[in-house]
């Protein structure tokens, strides 16, 4: 305010993550499918919060409201795609991937974490997941490491949903066996869990706005 900028500020939940999707070639395919109209609703929603403050700092929006229906306007008729398909091709990339996500390479294996316990999931520690994933080869502890775009993690759940024993948490997907122990030791401890339905924090706890 004192530097005369216009400024919003959006605070969020991270207490979980965002989406269900975590590492490279997953994470884009799940940003592919909210620009389609579809995708996981608080991934869904924060874009929407997101994309509008920017329209309106950008001068291209009335107010929220306002920008959140241009956002709308522009999944529901393509031209949101259509940009970033622009920006893929701009940058030497290759749309065709955006039209058809299967394009993505796939990791040679797949294996489904399942919970212990009966209830529901009062918590799931973002952190612990980005680590699982990390040991997968989605991320790098040093440099010189290389980064597996194949690898991650494929949430089922989302906190307050009720869990079964046995009942599929997430999918893991790795090229390198090795990794596979260490990436679960980490998923055992993102996951805590209640008897009774615990109460869901907002995705979006606060705005700060700074606009003349």
């Amino acid at each position: 305010k004192d530097m005369g900028k216009e400024i919003v500020a959006v605070l969020t939940d991270m207490d979980q993550p965002l989406g269900m999707a975590v590492g490279n070639n997953l994470e884009v395919i799940e940003a592919v499918d909210v620009l389609k109209g579809n995708g996981p609703q608080d991934v869904v929603d924060l874009t929407f919060e997101l994309g509008a403050w920017m329209l309106v700092l950008g001068k291209k929006a009335s107010n929220l409201k306002d920008g959140k229906k241009k956002i709308k306007g522009a999944i529901k008729d393509g031209s949101g795609l259509k940009k970033f398909k622009e920006m893929v091709e701009y940058q030497g990339g290759n749309a065709d991937f955006i039209d058809n996500p299967s394009l993505f390479k796939q990791a040679k294996y797949k294996n489904i974490f399942v919970t212990k316990k009966n209830g529901f999931i009062s918590n799931i520690d973002a952190e612990s997941i980005g680590l699982a994933a990390m040991r997968l080869g989605a991320g790098r502890t040093k440099k010189e490491e290389n980064i597996d775009h194949c690898a991650g993690i494929i949430l089922d759940k989302k906190v307050g949903e009720p869990v079964k024993k046995g009942g599929l948490l997430a999918a893991i997907y790795y090229n390198d066996t090795s990794k596979k122990e260490a990436a679960i030791k980490y998923l055992e401890k993102a996951f805590s869990f209640c008897k009774n339905r615990p109460k869901i924090k907002p995705l979006i706890i606060e705005v700060i706005e700074v606009i003349s």
